[in-house]
């Protein structure tokens, strides 16, 4: 099974991390996509059937990952989808008002560390599968 995942991320160095994690120490086939801020992923949000995961960092210009997420869940087709805030925002309100939005969304804060990370991403795809 061929997962897609969504990774939007502002900084193009973190994207790539990101990437390198996904391809490298993920055992599961997934096809990439990825987005500079939340526009640009809210745009290719639009033209994508299915999405299985969006990592989606908070702070970001022109459309932060709330404002983002928010817009996402309301797309029927992504009801299933699981996010993942990837950020360095530790602010218990902002972790609530993420929960409330998408009450299945995991926070995970910055920095990147590979290995329980790529273990966080494996079981949340296969468990939503």
């Amino acid at each position: 099974m061929k997962y897609n995942v969504f990774v939007v991320d502002d900084e193009p160095q973190i994207r790539t991390k990101i990437i390198e994690v996904l391809r490298n120490q993920v055992d599961l086939e997934i096809e990439v996509t990825e987005a500079g801020d939340g526009a640009i992923a809210l745009e290719l949000a639009t033209k994508a059937e299915q999405v299985d995961l969006f990592i989606v960092d908070y702070n970001m210009p022109n459309t932060n990952g709330l404002e983002a997420v928010q817009k996402i869940v309301e797309m029927d087709r992504f009801h299933k989808s699981s996010i993942f805030f990837y950020t360095t925002e530790t602010n218990p309100e902002l972790v609530a008002k993420a929960k409330a939005l998408a009450p299945k969304s995991q926070w995970v804060i910055k920095p990147l560390k590979p290995e329980p990370f790529a273990k966080a991403v494996t079981l949340t795809l296969q468990l939503a599968s």
